[in-house]
Formats: structure tokens, sequence, C-alpha cells
């Protein structure tokens, strides 16, 4: 009813109760990182207050995990029709060819400015993903993308944006000065 109700449990009843949870939230087939989010708040608890539970044997409890997405890449017809689906966007159009060349993950739209992409041999470009971040990798894009990439640039200077190297590769049309989130990305390649 309250935590310092789930204090007062004798640790062996706690570790039955997160054991018999766990089960149950197998048996609604929810996901493993759907366990685990609720499960990690509890261990969060738990530790917080002292209170010792076996977490390996928990955690060995969690179902397998299952890949959400297949290993193929998008084939040369599909992205044929995601293209002309957003023919008439810029945008769209730049951000399709830039995420099918790069195979950048989830996430780069939100940090990915101008200065951080630099012209490479053979008329392509660098990309510095996540820059100065424990997690910053770099990849390339090649000429069709580096095209359609300038095109959108173009297009936002047409409309009165002052590009620098500041700048977002990635906005939308109502907020410029914001980058694309990656739940709005996410989204529209989904629908």
């Amino acid at each position: 009813k309250n935590n310092d109700s789930l204090i007062s449990i004798d640790s062996k009843k706690t570790q039955e109760m997160i054991e018999d949870y766990i089960l149950y939230l197998r048996n609604r087939n929810l996901s493993c990182a759907m366990i685990r989010n609720v499960t990690c708040s509890l261990k969060l608890f738990y530790s917080m207050n002292d209170i010792v539970c076996n977490w390996t044997k928990l955690n060995k409890m969690m179902p397998e995990k299952v890949k959400a997405r297949g290993d193929n890449p998008y084939t040369t017809d599909q992205l044929r029709v995601i293209l002309k689906q957003v023919s008439n966007s810029p945008l769209w159009t730049a951000l399709v060819h830039f995420i099918s060349a790069s195979g950048a993950r989830e996430g780069f739209s939100e940090e990915l400015r101008i200065k951080d992409i630099e012209n490479f041999k053979d008329g392509c470009k660098s990309v510095k993903v996540y820059a100065d971040s424990k997690d910053e990798y770099y990849c390339f894009i090649h000429q069709e993308a580096v095209k359609a990439l300038e095109e959108y640039f173009e297009y936002r200077t047409k409309k009165g944006e002052v590009l620098t190297g500041d700048s977002w590769v990635f906005t939308t049309a109502k907020t410029p000065t914001k980058p694309m989130s990656t739940n709005l990305i996410s989204s529209w390649f989904s629908r």
C-alpha cells in the first residue's frame, strides 16, 4: 500500500514476490525490455533501502530478447517506393537518403549539426555522429545522399534560414532552431 509496507516485508518473501511478478509479466507476453524497465525500478528501490535480493537469479528469469526488426536492410525497390512518397519534400527526401546511406543509429538527428559533415573523396561526405560524446563515431554518405542533402539545405536557405556550422542538419518546418526529434522520424517511418 505504501513504501514503508514494502520495506517491512521479509527479504526472502520480497524475493518470492518479485519472482512471481516476473513470471506474471512473462505470462502476459511482455517483452524482455518492458519487464526490465519494471524490475529496474524495483531494484533501485530495494537497493536504496538496503534490502538484498538475488538480482542474478531474477535476471535469469527474464524472457529471451527478441529482435524487434529484421536483419535485412531496405532493398533498392523499397527505397524507390519510399522516395516516391516523399518526392515533394526536400526534408524527407534528404532524410531517407541520409539514413539509408549512413546507417546512422536512432537519435542521430538530435545532435547532428552541419559542421559535423565534411567533404570526403569522390564527392562523398564523412559524418561525425554524436560528436564530442563517448558514443561518437564516423559514417559516410554517397553522392546521391549528398545531392539530396544539399538540395534540402538550398530549400532552407531560400525560405530565409541562415545556415551556419552550428545549424541543425534536420529540423522541422515549424521550429528550424531545434533538431528534428527521434520520435518524429520513427513515427513517420512507421507510418
